[in-house]
């Protein structure tokens, strides 16, 4: 306390706060304890406060006092309008506040031209034929797994989260779901799935599904999300790549730009355990030509924190299961309306295109998103 007592008779002067008219967030005077060191009084001008918390009603003096604690505690008192403020914690959330607020900002149809749902696999059907011919892609990845990942990427900030919480959200974005459109859809199958031992050389089971989905909310209106999961294909990596809108007026031409098939302003979430966030932009070449050439930011889960105890996917299903949580599992009610946005295609499928093994699929899936591009994850 000797400090805090200390620093409030430096601004004690007449119109100024004593240490006795100084409240803390937490209803009482600044204290000290074990945990906590004194809080200082901090008297600042206008101008100074106009960044963090507003003008203040009238000033006591015009130069900030502060002491040097490190600990934030924010409070106000009407006579003479002074705020105490722990100075470093307060700037630490306020900073990560402004970068929540800011992906708050551009999550939507304004500023996300296309969202990219992509869960290749490189195995194929590895024996499983009685299971597979009564299933297939779409009903065994698509409807159960990338409908899931959609509800996330789409889901509005739920208000705690808890279970009940984050699946109201989920359930509204189902419900935005419209019913797919048997003409927005690619079905395939790799081209020696008849040879696998127990399948009908007849069938029509498909083991690759890319579609287009659209959410007809005020937030997502317009947006495509691109679905496609498929087995025997180039790589296993399960990748969410949303594509951000190009600005309305160019800064550099065309010309300038280097970007390899148009691909540039993208957030690219590639979940392949430990995974990566990758923002993709484009950047100025090294060199005296104005040139501009792809570039990548990249945070890399494995490199920033420990694997000794993470937990694979299954793992931590299994462990919410027996924790009794349900935050990552789906109630009935949305089951129930994913099968209904589904019924469309089960009643009228296209027909089966053949691809090869370890390719991307068939050849008509870059129509599928024109004008936009696959994101065709990097080999493993």
């Amino acid at each position: 306390m000797g400090g805090h007592r200390k620093q409030a008779a430096e601004v004690r002067k007449p119109g100024a706060l004593s240490a006795q008219s100084v409240r803390c967030s937490c209803g009482g005077r600044p204290r000290t304890t074990d945990a906590q060191p004194a809080v200082g009084v901090l008297v600042t001008s206008a101008s100074t406060w106009s960044g963090l918390q507003g003008p203040l009603e009238s000033l006591t003096r015009p130069e900030p006092v502060r002491c040097p604690s490190s600990v934030v505690c924010v409070g106000l008192r009407r006579t003479g309008g002074v705020r105490v403020v722990r100075v470093r914690e307060a700037r630490r959330g306020r900073r990560s506040s402004r970068v929540v607020r800011r992906w708050a900002e551009i999550w939507n149809r304004d500023h996300i031209s296309h969202v990219q749902i992509d869960v290749p696999e490189h195995i194929d059907i590895q024996g499983r034929a009685h299971f597979f011919q009564g299933t297939g892609t779409f009903r065994d990845m698509i409807v159960t797994h990338l409908f899931q990942l959609l509800g996330f990427i789409a889901t509005e900030p739920p208000a705690t989260l808890d279970a009940n919480s984050l699946r109201a959200e989920k359930d509204k974005v189902f419900q935005s779901l419209r019913p797919v459109d048997p003409a927005r859809v690619v079905r395939g199958r790799y081209d020696v799935y008849s040879d696998e031992p127990g399948v009908d050389p007849a069938s029509d089971t498909e083991t690759l599904v890319a579609l287009c989905l659209e959410i007809d909310n005020w937030h997502w209106a317009g947006v495509p999300f691109y679905l496609r999961s498929g087995k025997d294909l180039a790589a296993s990596r399960p990748v969410i790549t949303l594509g951000f809108r190009e600005p309305p007026l160019r800064m550099f031409p065309l010309a300038a730009q280097e970007s390899a098939e148009g691909r540039h302003n993208e957030l690219i979430i590639d979940f392949n355990d430990p995974g990566t966030i990758t923002a993709r932009f484009l950047a100025k070449k090294p060199g005296p030509d104005m040139r501009l050439t792809p570039a990548d930011m990249v945070f890399d889960y494995a490199d920033s924190f420990s694997q000794d105890h993470a937990l694979e996917g299954y793992e931590r299903l299994i462990l919410d299961a027996m924790l009794g949580d349900q935050s990552l599992f789906t109630d009935a009610t949305g089951i129930e309306r994913l099968w209904e946005v589904a019924a469309a295609l089960l009643d009228s499928p296209p027909p089966v295109e053949p691809y090869a093994k370890g390719s991307w699929g068939p050849d008509s899936l870059p129509e599928l998103v024109r004008p936009h591009h696959w994101h065709l994850p990097r080999s493993s």
